[in-house]
This record gives C-alpha cells, structure tokens and sequence, in this order.
C-alpha cells in the first residue's frame, strides 16, 4: 500500500528497500489466501528485481519461491515445477549444493510431486537431501 508508493517516489522502483516492501506485500496477499493477488505483485517484484540485481543473485531466487508457491495454491501445478525449479538451480548455482535455501527449494519439489503422485521424481529430490 501507502508504505510501498512513498518509497517507489522517494526511492525509486529498482532500490533494495522498495523491493523488499513490493515483496512484502505479496506475502502479505498470501497470508490472506489471495493468491491471484499476490501473483501479479510478485511477478512485478521479480521482473524489477531481475533488470536491478540479475538472474544469478540470490534474491532472485528468494522472490521467486513464493511466486512458485502461489501458483501451486492456484493448481497451476506445471507453473509451480518449473518456478520451483528455477528456484533450486538459481540457490545451488549462488549458494552451493548443501545451503539451507537450496535443500527448502528441493523440499518444495518433493512435496509438488508427492501431491500430483509423482513418486518418482519425488524420490530422485528426496535423495538430494540429508537424512532426517
């Protein structure tokens, strides 16, 4: 709302801290399970975020996550694979293989595919990460 328009003026609209809130708001939309809301928001977010910091920085990956998120709320399950995807590849490329980040992401896939009954593919993420 008003927070995110002061500082798109104040600031501008590719600033980290204008980010953050456009991101902010989304998750917001999500915590209300207005899911169709959040999406145009996030997909706004990331598109800023990509021209700003680039494909490869690891806040890239963070705001692509929930987008995934979000379009696996709205059943559009071949959305979220490919979003969640993205999002693995993007964590493992900036962060490395064993990074918090990059195990949630991995996570997120074993649970999409055990909810489609994807149990193979489900199994191969799984393998991916540490006992436990």
């Amino acid at each position: 709302g008003e927070a995110l328009e002061s500082r798109r003026r104040t600031l501008g609209e590719d600033h980290p801290h204008t980010l953050v809130s456009m991101n902010s708001l989304a998750v917001l939309y999500m915590r209300q399970g207005d899911f169709a809301r959040a999406v145009p928001q996030l997909e706004q977010t990331l598109e800023t975020q990509r021209s700003a910091i680039g494909e490869d920085h690891p806040d890239t990956s963070i705001s692509l996550y929930p987008l995934a998120h979000a379009h696996g709320e709205l059943g559009d399950l071949d959305k979220a694979e490919a979003l969640f995807l993205e999002v693995e590849a993007g964590f493992e490329r900036s962060l490395g293989e064993q990074h918090g980040n990059t195990r949630a992401a991995r996570r997120a896939l074993v649970k999409l595919y055990e909810k489609q009954g994807r149990d193979e593919e489900a199994e191969r993420w799984r393998a991916l990460l540490p006992p436990g």
